[in-house]
């Protein structure tokens, strides 16, 4: 199926006065890709935002996908799972859209999975937090839920993942998975707790304070056994630099204890994003890590 978009550009009208051929101006190379690059994709490659009902989780849960790939054919593709993926879809899925029609990007899937403040207490928290002393109604309802990532990791590797391998008939060769703040702590979580499911981290900020350092406390238990490995491909650490204090330093002792215990092929990164705050920071560690994908192609 042939797709494309038609939008109106505003041509500036300097383009013909700048002594370089108006094909080679960034102007018409952005338009040429949006207006005219046609992908070559099955009928079912690209989504309107979705709703898959999770038995697992017994909740609705709003999802969206899009396929790149060289061939329609091709069934081997690796998979980018973006946590908040509706503040992060449009970002991931731009930028690797005009790498693509550069041939500068492997053939990727993205699945954007769609947060609430209550989904993202429930999803991404490895335990439920004490609720008991407070006495705040709205409080009470949102740690009332926490602590359900162990349902959430389940709904990843058996429902929705499968799901998608078979709707479009397709296998996730390096599966990936981004998140930030409590998206972060999320993704840390399946390092901990599930590492058969993902080969590559993306965490930027993580919120790793939640629930008394609970998922440090227990970072630094598996590090006390000598026998412990981190079996990842690639882990990408990264902080604001104009972060909360506390982020600062908890990523600190993160990056200890990931460093000790990694795998000798493992390739960890971690880095500090120079003049970003804690609510800029996702979307500067998510295009940092794309950028990393491009040149290692």
């Amino acid at each position: 199926m042939v797709k494309g978009l038609w939008c109106r550009l505003s041509i500036p009208k300097d383009m013909f006065k700048s002594g370089i051929e108006y094909w080679q101006h960034p102007i018409f190379i952005i338009g040429f890709s949006i207006l005219f690059h046609f992908q070559v994709l099955g009928s079912d490659n690209s989504d309107s935002t979705r709703l898959f009902f999770s038995y697992i989780l017994d909740e609705e849960m709003y999802y969206e996908t899009r396929i790149f790939r060289e061939k329609e054919d091709d069934t081997i593709v690796n998979l980018i799972v973006l946590l908040d993926g509706d503040e992060y879809m449009g970002i991931a899925s731009d930028f690797i859209d005009l790498y693509n029609f550069d041939q500068r990007f492997d053939n990727t899937c993205i699945l954007a999975l769609h947060s609430t403040t209550q989904s993202r207490f429930s999803h991404y928290t490895p335990s439920q937090q004490d609720w008991t002393n407070n006495d705040d109604k709205e409080q009470i309802a949102l740690y009332s839920t926490t602590g359900r990532f162990p349902l959430f990791s389940e709904f990843l590797s058996k429902e929705i993942i499968p799901f998608l391998e078979e709707r479009f008939n397709i296998h996730f060769r390096n599966k990936s998975i981004f998140g930030h703040s409590m998206g972060g702590l999320c993704v840390l979580s399946f390092l901990v707790y599930s590492p058969e499911l993902f080969d590559n981290y993306i965490s930027i900020s993580p919120s790793v304070v939640w629930d008394d350092y609970v998922l440090l406390r227990e970072m630094e238990t598996l590090a006390s056994n000598k026998q412990h490995i981190y079996n990842f491909k690639s882990f990408h650490l990264g902080i604001a630099e104009k972060d909360i204090a506390h982020y600062i330093s908890d990523v600190k002792y993160v990056k200890k204890f990931i460093e000790k215990d990694k795998s000798s092929g493992a390739d960890f990164n971690y880095f500090k994003l120079k003049d970003e705050t804690h609510m800029t920071s996702g979307v500067q560690g998510l295009i940092r890590y794309l950028n990393m994908k491009v040149s290692a192609h």
